[in-house]
């Protein structure tokens, strides 16, 4: 029975060692199934963040390339146009270039409130105008050079009247005036009388 018993030993660590070298087999098969899944996930994810940035950046440049073909490729060496603005941030016109039928060609400049604060206006005789505006909306300073080429300026009060002027005449060089006016606009004062 000995010999038996150990015959029947023996068979049963051959029959484990071929159950450990299976397990073994086994433990590698599936290791190695594990990795190549594990590889496939990566190339996959490898392969959406490389398309990913491929669309960010092609979108980009494409974003790009129609701004660029969207702007003017040269400067113009003319442009006509009947008004001109200039605009602030707020979309306000600010500066004005245009033709108005009463006081001709000229330049406005306008504060936030829209109100006209500086003008430079030519009319269509000649005269020449800077106007400088208050709050209020009227004229204060009027330099003026008019169709003769006689300059002039007047100093007004807040309702737009001269209050203080200076006349040169160029028909009689030797006449030049000082003016002043009261608020009616009647003359009080004039050097030389």
């Amino acid at each position: 029975m000995t010999d038996d018993l150990r015959g029947r030993l023996e068979a049963l660590e051959a029959k484990l060692a071929a159950v450990d070298s299976l397990e073994n087999q086994l433990k590698s098969r599936v290791s190695h199934a594990m990795l190549d899944a594990t590889w496939t996930v990566r190339k996959q994810m490898l392969t959406f963040i490389v398309l990913g940035i491929v669309v960010i950046v092609g979108s980009a440049a494409f974003s790009v390339l129609s701004f660029l073909r969207s702007r003017p490729s040269h400067v113009q060496e003319n442009v006509r146009a009947r008004r001109f603005e200039l605009l602030d941030k707020e979309g306000k016109a600010r500066i004005v270039l245009e033709e108005d039928a009463k006081e001709g060609a000229g330049l406005v400049l306008v504060d936030r409130e829209g109100r006209r604060r500086g003008r430079l206006r030519v009319s269509e005789s000649g005269e020449l105008k800077l106007l400088f505006g208050g709050t209020e909306g009227r004229d204060q300073l009027v330099l003026h050079l008019n169709d003769v080429g006689e300059p002039n300026i007047n100093l007004c009060d807040r309702n737009g009247r001269p209050r203080i002027g200076m006349i040169v005449e160029q028909k009689n060089a030797d006449k030049s005036y000082l003016l002043q006016s009261d608020n009616k606009g009647t003359l009080i004062w004039r050097a030389p009388p």
